[in-house]
């Protein structure tokens, strides 16, 4: 069974953003997706695409926004796994997709939740002046094992 096709029609600049274009297609429907995104899928005026290439276009375009959004916020301070799959879920990211760079970001080094709870522990006893208790809960409510805060 083929998958059906679409012919794009035309591909516009967006004028609030620079890096996006809004691509219409001639069932008269539209997405938008990075500049980047193009490149790589090779989006074109008067081509076919199909579902599949659209969805794969729009969860790329995804991950890289939650990609960049995260490495500005490890640039403030670090963050736990969990902290940062409750923050993009509350901003209506695809859970796949933030769950992929996640653990992309974790295979580089980005991320490491043994990193957090070392910083966070030493944050909550020297400034917070808390007890080995209220500290382990703070952790346990960040969603870190209890063997890793045993640990720690």
């Amino acid at each position: 069974m083929s998958e059906t096709k679409y012919l794009i029609n035309s591909i516009k600049k967006d004028y609030k953003n620079k890096r996006y274009y809004t691509i219409f297609l001639d069932n008269g429907e539209t997405f938008q997706v990075s500049n980047e995104t193009l490149l790589k899928y090779d989006i074109k005026e008067k081509c076919e695409i199909t579902n599949d290439i659209i969805k794969k276009a729009i969860d790329f375009d995804e991950q890289l926004v939650i990609k960049n959004k995260i490495i500005v916020l490890l640039s403030y301070r670090m963050r736990s796994k969990y902290e940062l799959n409750k923050y993009f879920l509350s901003k209506g990211f695809n859970n796949e997709n933030i769950l992929l760079v996640i653990k992309e970001l974790e295979t580089r080094k980005y991320l490491s939740d043994l990193k957090f709870a070392k910083m966070y522990c030493k944050h909550l006893i020297k400034e917070k002046m808390m007890g080995e208790y209220l500290v382990s809960n703070k952790l346990l409510n960040r969603q870190i094992p209890k063997s890793l805060s045993e640990t720690i």
